[in-house]
């Protein structure tokens, strides 16, 4: 090659970092404490989400009211269920139509909002703590920011 320049010059001023012995020793223990960090963030998260939910939900809970028919026993209800499939399927249909619709205007006018946004919030708090209870495969870590 030519003559080394200034930057040559300096590379070789600078001292040779020695080969660290305990490098597969140190890697493992940090890819063990980044994980352990994620999981803590993750558990972290799911009962914060589950606080917030159930905080939300509570009132709606408390003022719900009871509004189940079940006169009698399960029979009584398999009996109606039973009539009204042998009144046709039209009125089946009518029937199931409209019990429907009236469960769904009952929960709407009495969960407001709030308790949406908290049942959403108790849903994704389980999503997440179900997520920690998969083992988690070695080579299978999402792509992402490196922590």
């Amino acid at each position: 090659m030519g003559k080394p320049d200034h930057l040559d010059r300096l590379l070789t001023g600078l001292p040779s970092p020695e080969p660290q012995g305990d490098l597969p020793g140190r890697v493992k223990h940090f890819v063990r404490v980044r994980r352990r960090r994620r999981s803590l963030v993750r558990i972290g998260a799911s009962l914060a989400l589950a606080g917030c939910g159930i905080w939300l939900c509570t009132p709606a809970a408390a003022t719900l009211p009871v509004s189940t028919n079940f006169s009698g026993s399960a029979i009584h209800v398999l009996g109606d269920w039973l009539q009204a499939g042998l009144a046709g399927l039209e009125g089946s249909l009518n029937y199931l139509w409209s019990s429907l619709t009236g469960a769904q205007n009952n929960l709407t006018a009495f969960i407001g909002p709030g308790a949406w946004i908290g049942l959403t919030a108790l849903a994704l708090s389980v999503l997440i703590a179900l997520g920690q209870l998969v083992p988690q495969q070695p080579g299978t870590e999402r792509k992402g920011k490196e922590a």
